[in-house]
């Protein structure tokens, strides 16, 4: 059910888990429902891990006035531009760097506009080799990097991510989203979280964070979930987010953002895919 509330006047999402759940872009019926909400003047920003290519896939049949924060909002996308990209300096990117690849802990290297976005990686079991992932033996050039992430499996996790906080200061932080059996720890810098993002483009529309929805399913949404007025997790969300946050809805299986969103905003789009 919609709550018995006003309207908020933000929509944002995360995408992997919430709005799509296999490698395929957002489903149609809800793309209609964002596009819906922006020729409504209603703001719509997604925020999510993903590296840029995989969120341009992805989003490819939304609105260009629809808002893509990638890698938690290291990079901002506004009408199909670079808004703003937060990096980490190379001397701190290689010393990272170092550390990981003496402690034989899988790498994965994220670069920015000015290296056409790609992403470099050590031998990462689970990562694919198409674009824009690229096998490296080694990585030298540590300008323009945007994150450091690693993908390991989950029984590793706490050992490797107390390991990494060993390196990283005050300038950095691990942001930690779970798979089933992978994943993933990622490195960036202290403002280049999704919270301190959506609070930073929200302000810029004279909009309240406490007038903001914002739909999530895994422990990246964590500060953004407690950070907004209608924070809600879809019902395939980790259980962690589903104990702590007391409206779920439908999954991600079933859209269930959209069907919420298109109830919630009186938007009476049919889901032409489901007849």
């Amino acid at each position: 059910m919609t709550r018995d509330l006003k309207k908020p006047r933000l929509v944002a999402s995360d995408i992997g888990g919430t709005l799509i759940f296999d490698d395929n872009p957002i489903p149609i019926f809800t793309c209609r429902i964002l596009n819906k909400l922006v020729k409504k003047d209603i703001p719509v920003v997604l925020i999510t891990g993903f590296n840029y290519s995989t969120t341009k896939k992805y989003t490819k049949n939304l609105d260009k006035k629809i808002i893509l924060m990638i890698q938690n909002g290291s990079v901002c996308i506004k009408n199909n531009r670079i808004y703003w990209e937060h990096q980490i300096p190379a001397l701190d990117a290689e010393q990272i760097y170092n550390f990981m690849d003496k402690r034989k802990i899988p790498i994965i290297v994220y670069k920015g506009e000015k290296d056409d976005f790609k992403v470099l990686y050590k031998k990462v079991e689970g990562i694919t080799k198409s674009k824009p992932f690229i096998e490296v033996e080694n990585i030298e050039n540590f300008y323009n990097i945007t994150g450091i992430s690693t993908l390991i499996p989950n029984i590793l996790i706490e050992k490797t991510r107390k390991e990494i906080k060993k390196i990283i200061n005050d300038k950095f932080q691990i942001i930690y989203s779970k798979g089933d059996k992978f994943s993933w720890l990622e490195i960036t810098p202290i403002e280049a979280r999704k919270d301190l993002a959506l609070k930073r483009i929200s302000n810029e529309m004279s909009i309240s964070i406490s007038e903001t929805i914002y739909f999530g399913d895994n422990f990246n949404d964590l500060d953004v979930l407690d950070s907004v007025g209608y924070p809600i997790v879809v019902e395939n969300s980790v259980k962690e987010l589903k104990e702590k946050f007391t409206i779920a809805i439908d999954s991600v299986f079933n859209e269930g953002v959209a069907k919420y969103l298109n109830k919630l905003f009186n938007l009476e789009v049919n889901d032409i895919s489901r007849t």
